[in-house]
């Protein structure tokens, strides 16, 4: 149910009002209560505010996701967030988070190490960098671990291992290491997400090549983490062919 009404001081911004705070635990047919003020006048992406269809549709996308006040009123909040990200801000691995968030309540971007490939940021730079990539995603976190993804897996208790592929070369080698790992854990699922249109060709061999040529890689890394990327930028390597 919808209640249109006047609107007022929101509560606690009166400094000469007490008010009295306590837990309560919701039971079946109770209502919970929420005002709005000011969330509606947040414009989103597309000028459009976060108004009544928008906050209907996250409280009914909540159902099952979110039990307690405080559970309802984050998830409220971090689907709010979301809505008035910019295009310019989903970039690169922000832009895969999202598309998974819309199938699951949390997606954790698991820094890890390659034993084939050196990388060129140690493994703490690796993961701030990821944590600033998600800067304003709702439910989502960055991990760092030196093992295998299929143990990490079991640790998370997770319900999917999500990556991105190119082309058929990236969707063959993915698919062999999705039966390597169900081969160790049964319960072990990966889901594909196909990059196209400005993502078709993205590859970290294109970032390195812009960082050598001394260029920023607009575009191609998510503005919130490109200062750490250029601060914490090694000198070059003879050996400028490793991959990240």
């Amino acid at each position: 149910e919808w209640l249109e009404a006047p609107v007022y001081a929101a509560i606690g911004m009166n400094e000469n009002v007490s008010y009295r705070s306590q837990q309560l635990r919701l039971r079946q047919g109770d209502c919970l209560f929420l005002q709005t003020a000011g969330l509606g006048q947040t414009p989103g992406e597309n000028g459009v505010p976060f108004q009544k269809q928008e906050l209907r549709a996250v409280l009914n996308r909540s159902r099952g996701k979110a039990r307690s006040p405080e559970e309802i009123l984050r998830f409220t909040a971090d689907e709010a967030a979301a809505y008035c990200q910019s295009d310019a801000d989903r970039v690169g691995y922000a832009a895969l988070v999202l598309e998974y968030l819309e199938r699951f309540d949390e997606a954790v971007v698991a820094v890890m190490v390659n034993p084939d490939k050196r990388t060129l940021f140690d493994m703490d730079t690796r993961a701030e960098i990821a944590r600033l990539t998600l800067t304003g995603l709702p439910r989502a976190r960055v991990v760092c671990d030196g093992g295998l993804l299929v143990d990490l897996y079991r640790r998370l208790h997770a319900d999917a291992v999500c990556k991105g592929w190119r082309n058929e070369r990236d969707l063959a080698y993915e698919r062999k290491m999705d039966e390597w790992n169900r081969a160790h854990n049964p319960a072990f699922r990966t889901l594909l997400l196909r990059a196209e249109g400005e993502y078709a060709n993205v590859s970290s061999t294109q970032v390195r090549e812009l960082l050598r040529q001394g260029r920023r890689p607009e575009g191609l890394v998510h503005p919130a983490a490109m200062d750490c990327l250029l601060s914490h930028l090694p000198p070059a390597r003879p050996d400028e062919g490793a991959t990240e």
